[in-house]
């Protein structure tokens, strides 16, 4: 149990945080190992066990501790994938932004009215110069959460890009790339 905890943690580590807080945590889970190895265990076959299930535990609380004290963010390549899956791809100039808070606290709904600039990518027959709107609800997350990050919302005049899905009314989009939604990579 303890390795497959302790290698998911380290995998999940690997790929969530900076590799400078990553190279750190190594070290110190290094140190523990060492200590812990410098036990005379030749003697006792028993505590040659008991050293396994110390790395373990060492490694697993290691992750927990730094998993629980640092708000994470999906991976780049998830963000990668949502780019290049996403149904629609254009440079847009945005002429409305309207937010408004929903009736549940911490919501907001966005309504962002823009004219298409350049078609990159498209699976709507979308043509330049044409109008879209791009609907969406943010939800403030509350302190330490771990999870993908928020769609930005561009301000009136931005000219930027757009990685979106075609929702049911027609001209009616959504983000399809999560925080990189209104940003290349």
């Amino acid at each position: 149990f303890f390795d497959v905890l302790s290698g998911w943690a380290a995998r999940f580590i690997c790929s969530s945080i900076p590799k400078k807080i990553h190279l750190g945590l190594l070290r110190i889970i290094d140190r523990g190992v060492k200590s812990i190895s410098h036990t005379d265990s030749l003697a006792h076959p028993r505590l040659e066990s008991q050293k396994v299930i110390m790395r373990q535990f060492f490694s697993t609380f290691a992750a927990m501790f730094f998993l629980a004290s640092i708000h994470a963010d999906l991976p780049p390549s998830a963000y990668e994938r949502m780019q290049n899956e996403a149904p629609e791809f254009l440079n847009l100039d945005i002429l409305r932004v309207d937010v408004v808070p929903e009736t549940e606290p911490n919501r907001q709904n966005v309504l962002i009215t823009a004219r298409i600039v350049n078609v990159n990518r498209t699976s709507s027959n979308l043509q330049v110069g044409g109008v879209l709107s791009i609907l969406y609800t943010l939800t403030s997350s509350p302190q330490g959460f771990v999870g993908p990050g928020h769609v930005s919302i561009p301000n009136e005049g931005d000219k930027t890009v757009a990685y979106l899905k075609k929702m049911v009314k027609p001209d009616e989009f959504e983000p399809a790339a999560g925080a990189m939604t209104f940003r290349n990579f």
